[in-house]
């Protein structure tokens, strides 16, 4: 295995499809999987992009137990996260919180300044050289200075700690640089539900360890509903996200920069629009205007 950040390893797509006998979609998994469960007769390929399975027990049983071998899935759990001990930094709390989706008990780290977080959680007892997913759900997250830091590192914890960390596999999440499944708009707050699938292979080692990062802004990470739970909410990725917070900033930028007028004695105080103002400076100058042109007449009738 090896950092991702440091251009090694591109994780591979679980992009595969799985169906049954009758051609029913019932799963999808990675190439390699795919590819084995053809070679030992469990499958038969029916296009570079889909295999079907073959009928060797009940149905039921024949699906179950393939999806459970083709779902290596390691879902968040918030009670399985710690603060990491050796991060003097430390920033969140473990607690619920309520989503577009209902109550959510998360973990909510970081700050808007620049403490550094770390949770972890240990894995044991996954199988060797053996293609796994991590997956979670995450709100927030994100600054308007886009100087955020967001990361998952996943490394063995059974051997040497600093090959380990070396051989790790890093996804950079911030600003979706990895691509979320699914990516929609929280009406709950100015935000986005993210779901992640970090994949990721054990290699020699049955015993791994997650650490969860962020800096400069405070982000949430609970477990992940089913993608379809989510079909209801309006898709938003950060693109989008990102193009509607700018406007929104921008425009409130320019209204900090309207100047304010000082009260006149007699009249309300009201709060001025560039309008307004636009309004009575060109109210301004026609007064001007007139007062000089009787000016100017009174001198001519004058001289007379």
């Amino acid at each position: 295995m090896k950092n991702l950040m440091q251009g090694g390893m591109i994780p591979i797509e679980k992009n595969i499809i799985v169906s049954d006998v009758n051609g029913r979609r019932i799963g999808a998994t990675y190439p390699k999987r795919a590819a084995g469960l053809v070679k030992n007769g469990r499958a038969e390929k029916i296009s570079d992009h889909e295999i079907r399975l073959k009928i060797t027990q009940s149905l039921a049983v024949s699906i179950n137990t393939e999806e459970e071998k083709m779902s290596k899935v390691i879902n968040f759990n918030a009670r399985d996260f710690a603060f990491d001990a050796s991060c003097e930094s430390n920033v969140g709390f473990r607690g619920y919180v309520t989503t577009a989706l209902g109550n959510e008990e998360v973990w909510e780290i970081g700050s808007w300044n620049w403490d550094w977080t770390q949770i972890c959680a240990n894995i044991g007892g996954l199988e060797k050289n053996m293609d796994y997913v991590f997956r979670f759900a995450m709100t927030l997250g994100h600054n308007d200075d886009n100087r955020e830091e967001s990361l998952v590192h996943i490394h063995y914890n059974d051997g040497d700690g600093k090959q380990a960390w070396e051989d790790r596999f890093t996804y950079c999440i911030r600003m979706s640089r990895f691509k979320p499944v699914l990516s929609k708009r929280d009406p709950e707050e100015d935000t986005m539900i993210r779901v992640f699938e970090l994949p990721f292979n054990t290699g020699d080692h049955t015993d791994f360890r997650i650490v969860i990062v962020s800096q400069h802004a405070v982000a949430r990470f609970f477990t992940a509903r089913e993608n379809a739970a989510y079909e209801e909410l309006e898709d938003l990725n950060y693109a989008q996200w990102r193009e509607q917070r700018t406007a929104f900033l921008n425009a409130r930028k320019a209204e900090q920069m309207i100047p304010s007028l000082p009260p006149m004695e007699g009249f309300v105080q009201e709060d001025y629009t560039q309008d307004s103002i636009q309004d009575m400076i060109e109210s301004a100058v026609e007064d001007s205007k007139e007062e000089i042109a009787n000016m100017l007449e009174d001198r001519i009738w004058g001289s007379h």
